[in-house]
């Protein structure tokens, strides 16, 4: 947020991202729901020994929007809720924008911490895939591979349901309404797609991303950085 320079192009791009995060997730719910009712991939599974788990009850709208705003941000932090210490930040950002000159020390505080982390996570996402393997590898060694050949109707969901949304949701975006090449853009992101694939984490894939975004793809460190 800081990055802008200016709070008011926060609104424009939040606008636009948010529109654009509802349109990608409506696909993303309806490919979902298709590939379940087309693989069924809980069908004849035997839940019998399965501990059913205790919901609490649905928030009302209000209460989850008063849940956002956090009673203190450093306990919100602690305890992971990531909406209150998002809600936090977004302010602190907006807060320095206007504190201008008086506001630059602690920006360029913040920047530096912020690339310090950034590039602490990119070393622990380069082990992070032979950690998925080690793994895979121990349960495939001691549970036999009958354990994956259970799983593969959902596998196989997945994977279908992924590349479609990849191809046709994301594609259609970047060929049809953003007119870039297609291969161009997927050639430009292959490095996150690479480290989200073997992590099975976008967060943690959030460095990689935010570098081929800048890097490869020409967009803006702003930019990226808050719409990412």
């Amino acid at each position: 947020i800081y990055a802008m320079g200016d709070p008011k192009k926060l609104g424009t791009i939040g606008i636009k991202a948010f529109v654009l995060y509802i349109f990608t997730t409506f696909f993303a719910n309806l490919i979902g729901l298709g590939m379940g009712t087309l693989f069924q991939p809980g069908k004849g599974v035997d839940l019998g020994g399965a501990e059913p788990r205790q919901m609490g009850e649905a928030q009302p709208i209000g209460e989850r929007l008063l849940g956002i705003i956090p009673e203190n941000p450093f306990a919100a932090l602690v305890e992971g809720d990531m909406l209150a210490v998002i809600f936090f930040a977004l302010l602190l950002g907006v807060g320095l924008l206007m504190a201008r000159e008086a506001g630059q020390a602690a920006g360029r505080f913040f920047e530096a911490g912020a690339e310090g982390i950034l590039q602490m996570t990119h070393i622990i996402m380069e082990l992070a895939p032979f950690g998925v393997f080690g793994l895979i590898a121990y349960v495939a060694g001691t549970q036999g591979v009958a354990t994956f050949t259970a799983i593969l109707s959902l596998t196989l969901a997945v994977y279908l349901g992924c590349a479609l949304h990849m191809l046709f949701v994301y594609g259609g975006l970047v060929r049809i309404i953003l007119r870039l090449p297609f291969v161009d853009f997927f050639r430009g992101i292959l490095d996150p797609m690479m480290v989200a694939y073997s992590t099975s984490s976008s967060s943690a894939t959030l460095p990689v991303t935010i570098r081929a975004a800048t890097e490869n793809l020409g967009i803006k460190k702003s930019v990226a950085g808050s719409v990412l």
